[in-house]
Order: structure tokens, then sequence, then C-alpha cells
């Protein structure tokens, strides 16, 4: 698993003791922890599989935050689904383990994207219920199809889908 914020400034942290689940639902969160260090770890259903300590600091960035592309690799575009897809700031949601939600996810101060997918069958409509809501721009095939929380979910074909915001 690599997480990259690329533009002018790249930042690459490779996760490679993670191992995702294969054809089931799982429970993901990658958390910045600054409490004493930039940390970052790897949570799959609650439970801490990875942290990297990282002692570059991270400016703010303007840009495009994508979903579901990598514009360096063309062969590490994420096919799945995705369903209740959040960006926090100015919080570590989690720090220990802990029992991920099992219902949707309720905007907060600290929320600056939150995808629940809630919408029809095939729909390219992608809506940011945060807050501070973001225009989202989907492209190539990404759609909702049918959830796992909620009234629908993001589809990716790990080719062409993707969905684009700007957040700040």
């Amino acid at each position: 698993l690599m997480t990259r914020v690329g533009g002018s400034y790249t930042l690459n942290l490779d996760f490679d003791t993670v191992t995702m689940p294969l054809d089931e639902w799982f429970h993901f969160a990658l958390v910045r922890n600054t409490s004493g260090t930039n940390r970052f770890e790897i949570y799959i259903n609650g439970k801490l599989q990875q942290t990297i300590n990282n002692t570059t600091a991270w400016p703010d960035i303007a840009g495009a935050f994508t979903i579901g592309d990598d514009f360096y690799n063309a062969d590490k575009e994420f096919t799945g689904f995705m369903d209740e897809f959040r960006v926090s700031k100015g919080v570590a949601r989690w720090t220990a383990n802990f029992t991920p939600e099992t219902t949707e996810y309720a905007s907060d101060a600290y929320t600056k994207l939150l995808i629940h997918s809630n919408t029809t069958m095939g729909s390219t409509t992608f809506t940011d219920s945060s807050g501070s809501p973001h225009t989202i721009t989907p492209n190539g095939d990404v759609k909702h199809v049918a959830p796992k929380i909620g009234t629908g979910m993001g589809a990716y074909n790990g080719t062409t889908s993707q969905v684009e915001t700007f957040t700040a």
C-alpha cells in the first residue's frame, strides 16, 4: 500500500507489511497521529497493522484530492467498492485498536470530506456530506451500486474510475 501526496510535493509512505483482505468487506483507516511524532498508522477492522514514523513536515497542499487512481503507476488503481469515505483534519480518529462503526458516519467540525454514497444504483453523482461540501467530479465509469451501509456505495473498476475533489 502506497500513500502519496502529489503535485509539486511528494511524500511516499510504504506500508509494506499490510495485507488487504480479499473478497470480503473490511474497515480501513489511515490515521496521521501527530502526538510526539509525525506518525502514520494503518488499521484494518479496527486492529493496528503497521506504524510509520516520518519526520518530514507535511505542508498545506492545494490541489485535487483523488480517490481510486494512482497517477504515477498505471497498474495501481483501486479495484473494488467503498462505502462511508471520510477525511478528517485536526483529529486522529483512532489512536488504539477499536471496534469499527456499522452505521453511517456523522459530520463534525473535523470532517473535511464525507461520502455516504446514498443514491440510486448506477448514479455517477457523488455528494460530500461534510459541513463544508466540495464539488466531487467522477471520472471514467465509477458509479454507485448496492450498499454495505446506507443505500449505496461507490464501485471502482481499477482502470478508468476515480472521483476527485478539492479539500483544504
